[in-house]
């Protein structure tokens, strides 16, 4: 017996699906607040301010979504956030990859702070700790002297400016933000990532500092895939990871439901019939209640005497006279039985059916 998956079911577990997504999106969205610095970001710590003036200015900029080993041609990639240069830094492949496109004429922008890992990647120089929150513009940035604020933890050792370095912020003898060549290409750091995020590219001077490092750096992209930005992702990839879970557990229980609404895991179960009592059944019952309230012999002589009450006009018929043979037995009976009054209820029926009054 296969019964039909019913809409109350479907609609319920329609419902749960919606508010398991709900909630896990809820809850990725909190667990998520703290900003990243990527160009779709409006947080606090993202650099959609600055990709927004790059492109005001006329510069000519963009995203790139792709694998970072399939750039091609010249231009400045711009590598930002700790975390992707720690990711970068542990890709051996995509960096030697990416230090080969420097190489032959590419320029690359890391911004942010990977420390401690090995600073040997796209030669960059030995670095140290320091720390400042105010920095001076260097001998590589021309025009009116600059004071960026941010957060730096992290410098290398001041050179003076020639053809093959350019230091760009410098503070106390170290230089928190540099250029040098690399091959045909070059290589631009910035140790912090706050100079140019949200929070701060409108404060002091930092904005003029964005544009003195952009500014002539040709076709600048910024590296979106790291943050998800993907142009080859699936709908299912971009979801977050809390989303994925609450889909399969939804998706898990349709399909325990509908299993459960199909498949027999046991013989179906035959219903009885409803059993519709005749009119016998129904004086055997009427007599046994009679019998318990010691009624009978009352009720056998009061249908008796019905019935000859009904038939005596008729005695002279034959059928009369055959019927009051019947009850003359039903008389004399001092003690009836249930069969006793079953028989006086049948022949009182017979009677009220044949000589109606």
């Amino acid at each position: 017996m296969r019964r039909k998956l019913s809409l109350d079911l479907v609609l319920a577990i329609a419902g749960i699906l919606l508010i398991g997504i709900v909630a896990a999106l809820q809850s990725a969205a909190n667990q998520n607040e703290a900003s990243s610095p990527s160009t779709y970001d409006n947080g606090a710590n993202g650099l959609n301010a600055l990709y927004v003036m790059l492109q005001r200015e006329h510069l000519p900029v963009s995203r790139f979504e792709s694998p970072l080993v399939t750039l091609r041609g010249t231009g400045t990639l711009v590598v930002a956030g700790d975390e992707a240069l720690l990711s970068l830094a542990l890709d051996g492949g995509t960096q030697k990859g990416l230090d080969q496109w420097v190489r032959e004429g590419g320029t690359l922008a890391l911004i942010g702070s990977p420390w401690p890992l090995d600073r040997t990647m796209f030669g960059l120089p030995k670095m140290h700790r320091a720390k400042a929150s105010f920095l001076s513009g260097a001998c590589g940035l021309r025009g009116p002297a600059l004071h960026i604020q941010g957060t730096f933890e992290e410098a290398a050792t001041v050179k003076t400016c020639g053809k093959t370095r350019k230091d760009l912020l410098s503070r106390d003898g170290d230089a928190y933000a540099f250029a040098y060549a690399r091959g045909k290409g070059s290589v631009v750091y910035v140790s912090s990532t706050e100079p140019f995020d949200n929070a701060h590219l409108s404060k002091m001077d930092n904005a003029a500092f964005a544009y003195a490092v952009f500014g002539n750096l040709g076709n600048v992209q910024f590296d979106e895939r790291v943050y998800g930005y993907a142009n080859d992702n699936s709908a299912w990839a971009v979801l977050p990871g809390p989303v994925h879970i609450a889909i399969i557990i939804a998706l898990a229980a349709l399909l325990l439901a509908v299993i459960g609404e199909n498949l027999p895991f046991a013989p179906p179960v035959e219903l009885r019939e409803r059993h519709v009592r005749n009119t016998r059944e129904y004086l055997q019952s009427l007599a046994a209640m009679l019998r318990r309230g010691a009624a009978q012999a009352d009720l056998v002589r009061r249908y008796c005497a019905e019935i000859r009450k009904v038939l005596q006009p008729h005695a002279a018929s034959a059928t009369a006279a055959a019927l009051l043979r019947e009850v003359e037995p039903l008389e004399t009976i001092v003690h009836p039985r249930d069969e006793h009054v079953v028989a006086a209820a049948q022949l009182y029926a017979r009677v009220r059916k044949d000589y109606p009054w």
